[in-house]
């Protein structure tokens, strides 16, 4: 099953080893907040606690504003469409660069039972090349035949990238129809070379079971602050 990874170049990291829920809604911002576990196929109904990944489902009409760190101003979700957008926040004095596209969807509440499924990874054929020069890849992860219909787990996922393996990340990953919204990992190396690199990635989510994939992905800096030596 092939799936399109949809992206923005302009989300510029997701911090490894992060805890799911350590970011909570500032108290400051009313936030109507929904349950992580909003239905995961129909659209969301009500906003969810988290910010929402672009382009998925929800019903016309929300509008959902979120804390926009170093910012005066919220960023908010607004559902036109039956498909959720993201507005930048209005003020002009954003610290550090200014504001910063929100990250693939993360859930607080992860899945703690224990539920039968298949576990599998999905990547493009071709790094991320962020705005400031940093690597990526992105990664989907889909759940299939689980025993229940589950949209918020804990993954845990390590990447190697020709040999060299990454720091283990982990996540309170949303899901939709079972899958993962464009997740980013951020590299520490750089694959600055125009050839083809072998990449692991494995991953597992907890309760549920693990998956791996090897593949290869075209490096070279395509985008961004240039980084990679120049020819």
């Amino acid at each position: 099953m092939t799936r399109s990874i949809a992206l923005s170049l302009g989300i510029l990291a997701l911090s490894l080893g992060c805890t799911p829920g350590d970011e909570a809604a500032d108290a400051s911002i009313d936030v109507p907040l929904g349950d992580a576990m909003a239905p995961a196929c129909d659209g969301d109904l009500v906003c969810p606690s988290d910010v929402p990944y672009t382009n998925t489902s929800c019903h016309t009409g929300l509008s959902c504003p979120y804390p926009a760190p170093n910012c005066d101003g919220p960023q908010t979700a607004v559902c036109t469409g039956e498909r959720w957008q993201i507005v930048p926040p209005d003020s002009s004095t954003c610290l550090l660069g200014g504001f910063t596209p929100p990250e693939p969807e993360r859930c607080r509440t992860p899945f703690t039972g224990t539920s039968s499924g298949a576990v599998t990874v999905q990547v493009g054929d071709a790094f991320v090349w962020g705005p400031q020069g940093g690597a990526m890849v992105a990664i989907d992860v889909l759940l299939e035949d689980t025993a229940m219909p589950l949209t918020c787990v804990e993954a845990r996922i390590t990447v190697r990238v020709d040999g060299v393996v990454e720091p283990q990340a982990r996540y309170g990953l949303r899901l939709r129809c079972g899958a993962s919204n464009g997740l980013i990992v951020v590299l520490s190396s750089l694959p600055c070379e125009a050839r083809d690199y072998p990449v692991q990635i494995d991953v597992e989510v907890t309760g549920v079971g693990s998956g791996t994939l090897t593949t290869m992905m075209m490096g070279g800096q395509t985008t961004g602050l240039p980084v990679c030596p120049m020819d």
